[in-house]
């Protein structure tokens, strides 16, 4: 079939009018009266388009902050901004707490002062403490846990600092120029020593003997302390005035060295003369005096924190059973009411 065969099929007839006319015309829809008139389309698609438009927000007028005046602070310009309820300081202080955990805030690290392993010299120091406050003290040894005050210690240490014997390099510089003068002039005088504080045990107990001291400063934690357990009942036999003073260090630093057990006035200038004597009046007055009653007492015997909670419990709940009797603690009863009261 050649090329020719494709145009040769017949094709189907076209409809014609009068067909069209046999057939029966449509009937009118009806109309409902009660339904609304239709709107034209062209409007209908543009008041959907007005319908999805947003209204407008209107726009949030931003409060006017004070004018900083001139010569103001920052912080007080900005106190006055916070009193507008202005937001930006709505939220300056609010709380933030931190979150502990990993990746977060590091923890607060606690005290482990309970914990540390103290060196041994420590240890034994605070043992020996504890055992002289528990076991019971003679007199001659209780006299040296009442230092003076901390008053009275800070106007004899006053004194006692213009005193202060004079160091390896100001006696070589005496010297020298005492030499240097003695070559200009074979006559001229040596200078003589500054008067100072006496110290060295052996030293002070001369002075003591000798009556030559003023005035005796002990330390109350001398080591061992019967290196001068007997040196108050000296002064008070030779009638010389001393003191026990907190800390052989203290003592120390008034002669140029690490500690002292004790130390001596010996010589008094006489512009300090008055002052001096003002000092002895004062510390027999506040400290003398009260030292007798100290120095025939015995000490020790303190319980400890525990202890003493605990007895104070027991005593509590004493006087409140023998209140339920309505007896007085120490009231002479019949055995057998204490035993049911105690009991």
């Amino acid at each position: 079939m050649g090329i020719t065969g494709i145009w040769s099929i017949p094709m189907a007839p076209k409809k014609t009018a009068t067909k069209e006319a046999a057939k029966p015309a449509a009937k009118p829809a009806k109309v409902d009266k009660k339904a609304p008139a239709s709107k034209p389309a062209g409007k209908d698609k543009a008041v959907s388009k007005d319908s999805k438009k947003k209204p407008e927000a209107k726009k949030e007028e931003k409060p006017k902050y004070p004018e900083r005046k001139k010569g103001e602070s920052y912080w007080s310009w900005a106190q006055r901004k916070h009193k507008t309820n202005i937001k930006e300081f709505s939220n300056l202080f609010a709380p933030r707490p931190k979150k502990y955990g990993t990746g977060q805030c590091r923890p607060i690290k606690p005290d482990l002062t309970r914990h540390v392993r103290w060196p041994l010299y420590v240890r034994r120091q605070r043992k020996k403490q504890l055992l002289l406050r528990r076991m019971k003290m003679p007199p001659a040894l209780n006299q040296f846990f009442h230092p003076v005050s901390r008053i009275m210690k800070g106007t004899i240490l006053k004194m006692a600092a213009n005193y202060r014997p004079e160091t390896d390099k100001e006696r070589k510089n005496r010297l020298v120029a005492d030499a240097k003068a003695r070559v200009k002039d074979r006559k001229a005088k040596r200078t003589k020593k500054a008067a100072a504080l006496s110290f060295y045990l052996s030293n002070v107990t001369r002075k003591i003997e000798k009556r030559l001291a003023s005035l005796v400063l002990i330390a109350n934690d001398a080591a061992p302390i019967e290196t001068v357990l007997w040196m108050p009942s000296l002064c008070r036999k030779m009638g010389v005035p001393y003191a026990i003073i907190k800390s052989k260090s203290v003592l120390g630093r008034l002669v140029n060295r690490k500690t002292a057990a004790a130390v001596a006035f010996t010589t008094i200038r006489s512009e300090d003369k008055a002052a001096f004597a003002k000092l002895l009046e004062s510390l027999k007055t506040h400290y003398s005096e009260k030292m007798d009653s100290h120095r025939t007492k015995w000490g020790g015997l303190m319980l400890g924190a525990k202890h003493q909670f605990k007895m104070a419990a027991k005593e509590a709940t004493k006087k409140q059973r023998y209140a339920s009797r309505n007896l007085r603690v120490g009231t002479p009863v019949h055995w057998m009411w204490v035993r049911d009261v105690l009991v």
